[in-house]
């Protein structure tokens, strides 16, 4: 009868999407007392001050001063989301921590073609490192909409990005007009001394192709019109269509936003009008908006020059984006030659807000637009907050169905209902598509008997709605049901691929609740089998309760699994059994036969099957449903679960455990060590060797010559006599090597911004100078700015037989950001280039163990150890190392080679009076048993 149990539950899913469903009436009301109004609050590096009291903030509306009634910081600090993706089978809205809407915007139309790579690679490293409770979207503009809506799902993100480049093709005639000279012509005319320059530069300079003076003229006085016709439109396309994303976020939800545009810069006249929208409609929508200005200056291949008035007109795009910005709560981030710098900036803006609250008059709620200034009384700390804000009347009741529809759109997680919810993909018997069966576990905590309305919504990886299920009023099963979660199980039908389902509840009081997942329904390939997902139940009575969470209270584990094949032969001469490790691919602990219901399908048959777990430690494991065809192993399908009966369980009376060692270090638990990484050390790039090596490869392709003048400042530098480098280049000529060996000499002096300064400046004259690149990654490194270096250095990597250290600083700094999977890939590379180099060797071994690959690591750093049997930190690293695989019953060659190999790592460490050779005796103790 319990084999039987969960196929029965399968089948009664047959109906569920095409069930009729209607919508609830009752009402929810709610009331507004106090304004809330959004302000960040920085210091001089961009990150939020979080310690400011209501006193602290001087808040007027029209001038006139307002009482706050509380300063709430809200903290979005980007933490360890403390999720193991392999175990991410269930989704809820409990717990979380709090969300972010991050819209990225490409403005194509004002990017010159091809330009902008280099932000959108560091944007996705951006979306990175967001938590996995962010919600992203992405967008184009001029545009017809969003590629995809906010979503968890980053990767799909960062697909969509890396579509985005440049599209604008400067006009040919800014070779002869500048930009503000165009926007002066037009609003001064042809008296203005700008066009009476412009004659002067072009038409009696000797760049005039035309023999009549006043052709020229008037051709000059055309072109400008042009340019500004053409800024104008582009600056018109790209307000209108924020203004249109903007307007569409402002009916979404009332969530905070944030609107990342991507720009090289919005050519904005002196019209107010031009953005007398901004404000209000971002007030509205709970938008901030922050712009990263992309620079245009060496990007344009269709130009054979640049733009006369270049850097007036960057600042003129730069004005206009403060304008645009200002009036949003948000700031341009310049990006020049390292865009991460950028969005490292942003990342510490976003990590924290303040809600200020205050009592509006009467006169506030006339849903108009009002003035309001807010500062600190407090020096270093800068304020942005909106110019104007405006208050509607209060709302008017809401319907239950108009408060689920409000929890449905909004894209972060509503959480005063707690959900639970996971996915099943089966085939469905009628259409061959897919089956997902959505099963919802709702918490009747404060809502022990009465109705909830439900909605369920499925879209697919663009966004576009799939399904939609509703109920009117969910009622709880039974009277012994009241108080105790409640399961709700829907079913969509659906070609394979990424989708995402939003479940949404509210009760009668307004208390909502709501939680989106998103997965990959497919099945899996076996050989010629494939298989559905493995669903897990516990016995609760006489029924099989499928499991959501994967949480196991029970002696006994249930197992369902589907098996498909077109082959009848293999279909029909196929098993499968149900495992039970610690891992996927750990020996079994438990194992059981699924056995095969007798029920003839079409190219499918079901599988049930038990496994006893009574005997098993409460704790984390993995059930696999192997498949095999004449005993051989085809394929496998796995899900997490977790057994909890042991948790009320008492310890049994009896004499405490003995152990040479604390339960500190007890056998099988992981010790929290940290393997020494070296710190940046500047002299090191400092050394006549390594600038000798910079410095003789300074003849970059493409750029002029050396000059002669130049030798006195070389020879300085390559004998490492700075102060003499630092008087030489006084009257060094002028040349992209003169900035470069400028900012070497600023290091040694450990002047580092002017470093940092001479540098990029090497690198705006010539960006293909690597050995600027380099040396402006050692001036991040020396002031803890190891993401910036890594940004950088990965420009300036070469192969030259004398460059190791290139790849060990890079590894170094990749490692103490425990950029893990980076520092081993870029390490292999690096051992592969120089095998005999002891410093590659011993830094890829250390990366391997960092990144948790034992048995590789002891095969890189054994050579290693055996010529450098003094270097304590390798050599604790390995006892450590062969420590960890002994307690957890996995040794790394066998039980007697590593203890032979501990041991002579412990002798080693010994004769040097470690200063843990406290810890390595206890760890011997166990290794010695």
């Amino acid at each position: 009868m319990r084999r039987a149990a969960l196929a029965m539950f399968l089948a009664g899913t047959a109906a569920l999407a095409a069930a009729p469903q209607q919508q609830p009436q009752a009402t929810f009301r709610s009331g507004v007392d106090l304004v809330a109004v959004d302000v960040s609050a920085v210091d001089r590096t961009g990150k939020p001050v979080d310690d400011l009291k209501p006193e602290d903030f001087v808040l007027k509306v029209d001038g006139k001063p307002r009482r706050l009634s509380s300063a709430e910081f809200i903290n979005l600090r980007r933490t360890d989301d403390g999720i193991d993706p392999e175990r991410a089978k269930f989704s809820t809205n409990q717990g979380l921590k709090p969300g972010r809407l991050i819209l990225i915007v490409i403005d194509e139309g004002n990017i010159h073609k091809g330009n902008g790579r280099n932000v959108i690679a560091a944007a996705t490293k951006f979306i990175d490192g967001l938590s996995a409770s962010d919600r992203v979207s992405v967008e184009f503009v001029p545009g017809t909409g969003p590629l995809v809506g906010f979503t968890a799902n980053h990767r799909l993100v960062k697909e969509m990005l890396m579509n985005g480049v440049g599209k604008m093709v400067e006009a040919e005639v800014t070779r002869r007009v500048g930009l503000v000279e165009a926007f002066t012509f037009v609003r001064e005319g042809p008296e203005s001394r700008v066009y009476l320059e412009m004659i002067d530069r072009e038409c009696l300079g000797g760049r005039n192709t035309t023999t009549n003076l006043e052709q020229c003229k008037t051709e000059l006085a055309n072109r400008a019109r042009l340019l500004y016709q053409t800024s104008r439109a582009q600056a018109a396309n790209s307000l209108l269509s924020l203004r249109a994303i903007i307007q569409r976020l402002a009916a979404s939800s009332t969530t905070q936003k944030t609107l990342v545009l991507m720009t090289e810069g919005i050519a904005i006249d002196r019209d107010a009008a031009d953005l007398a929208w901004v404000a209000p409609l971002t007030s509205m929508a709970q938008v901030n908006l922050y712009a990263l200005q992309i620079d245009g200056s060496f990007t344009d291949a269709s130009m054979s020059s640049q733009s006369p008035t270049h850097y007036a007109d960057h600042d003129l795009y730069k004005e206009g984006l403060d304008r645009l910005t200002g009036e949003a709560r948000g700031l341009v981030l310049p990006v020049a030659v390292n865009a991460s710098s950028a969005f490292a900036r942003l990342d510490l803006e976003l990590s924290g807000y303040y809600l200020l609250s205050f009592e509006p008059d009467l006169v506030d709620r006339d849903g108009k637009a009002h003035d309001i200034s807010v500062k600190v009384n407090r020096p270093g700390v800068t304020v942005r907050a909106r110019p104007q804000f405006a208050v509607a009347p209060p709302a008017a009741d809401k319907t239950i169905d108009e408060q689920l529809i409000d929890a449905l759109k909004n894209p972060l997680p509503v959480s005063d209902v707690g959900l639970k919810v996971t996915t099943f993909t089966f085939r469905d018997d009628e259409t061959k598509r897919l089956k997902v069966l959505v099963s919802t576990e709702i918490d009747r905590s404060f809502n022990p008997s009465g109705d909830f309305a439900l909605g369920c919504l499925m879209t697919d990886a663009g966004g576009s709605l799939v399904g939609s299920q509703f109920e009117k009023a969910l009622a709880v099963p039974s009277k012994d049901d009241e108080g105790r979660p409640q399961r709700y199980t829907g079913a969509f039908v659906v070609d394979p691929g990424i989708y995402s389902v939003k479940i949404a509840v509210v009760d009668p009081k307004g208390r909502a609740g709501s939680i989106e997942r998103t997965f990959n329904a497919k099945l899996e390939s076996a050989g010629q089998l494939r298989l559905g997902e493995l669903m897990l139940a516990e016995i609760v009575g006489r029924s099989a309760r499928p499991s959501v969470d994967g949480r196991i209270n029970a002696d006994t584990l249930m197992a369902y699994a589907e098996v498909y094949s077109d082959a009848a032969a293999a279909l029909q001469g196929a098993t499968l059994s149900i495992e039970i490790g610690k891992t996927e691919n750990d020996p079994a602990v438990e194992r059981a036969a699924l056995k095969f219901s007798d029920r003839k399908f079409e190219g499918k048959r079901t599988a049930e099957g038990a496994v006893p777990i009574a005997m098993l430690p409460a704790g984390d494991y993995i059930a696999r449903a192997v498949a095999t065809i004449d005993g051989k192993t085809v394929g496998q399908v796995t899900r997490p679960f977790t057994v909890t009966h042991a948790e009320a369980s008492a310890p049994a009376p009896g004499p405490a455990p003995t152990s040479t060692i604390g339960a500190a270090t007890a056998p099988g638990e992981r010790i929290t060590f940290a393997s020494k990484i070296d710190d940046f050390d500047r002299d090191a790039v400092l050394s006549p060797r390594v600038v000798s090596f910079f410095v003789d490869r300074m003849n970059i392709v493409g750029q002029p010559q050396l000059p002669a003048g130049l030798a006195p400042s070389i020879q300085a530098a390559k004998a490492g006599r700075f102060v003499e480098l630092q008087q030489a280049l006084a009257t060094a000529p002028a040349h992209p090597a003169t900035f470069f060996l400028a900012g070497i000499a600023k290091m040694a002096q450990g002047d580092l911004p002017a470093a940092e300064a001479s540098l990029k400046e090497t690198l705006r004259a010539s960006p293909e100078f690597f050995p600027a690149a380099f040396y402006l990654g050692a001036s991040y490194a020396a002031t803890g700015r190891d993401a910036d270096a890594v940004a950088i250095w990965q420009t300036a990597l070469i192969t030259d037989a004398g460059a190791p250290f290139v790849y060990t600083l890079l590894g170094d700094a990749m490692m103490r950001l425990r950029k893990t999977a980076d520092a081993i890939g870029l390490l292999r590379e690096a051992a592969i280039l120089w095998p005999d180099v002891d410093d590659v060797t011993m830094r890829f071994g250390t990366a391997l163990a960092q990144g948790g690959q034992s048995a590789d690591a002891l095969k890189v750093l054994g050579p290693y150890l055996e010529k450098h049997a003094a270097d304590q930190d390798r050599l604790m690293l390995a006892m450590r190392l062969l420590y960890e695989a002994r307690s957890a019953g996995r040794p790394i060659d066998s039980v007697e080679n590593d203890r032979a190999k501990f041991n002579r790592y412990f002798d080693a460490y010994a004769r040097t009076n470690g200063p843990q050779l406290a810890l390595a005796k206890q760890w011997k103790a166990i290794i010695d048993r």
